[in-house]
């Protein structure tokens, strides 16, 4: 979600604390939606024994599907 404009008729139904409330409230059960989705469609693609909230949980990022750059020990580096 990047953006909010509200008709300002809204406040006559709702109080800004209540209008708060249910916006917050909608956004989460769409994000648990497109995460259900996405688990739904993307699950059979990840390896077994791998946790899908490890890849696409909590702190997941982009940079964590992209190869990482090797540590070699110190000696090995020339």
């Amino acid at each position: 979600m990047q953006g909010i404009e509200l008709d300002p008729r809204v406040y006559r139904k709702l109080s800004p604390s209540e209008l708060s409330r249910s916006i917050l409230e909608q956004i989460g059960v769409a994000a648990a939606e497109v995460s259900a989705e996405t688990q739904r469609l993307v699950g059979p693609l990840v390896p077994e024994g791998l946790p899908y909230e490890e890849i696409f949980g909590e702190g997941a990022s982009f940079e964590s599907f992209l190869p990482q750059p090797l540590n070699l020990p110190s000696e090995e580096r020339g």
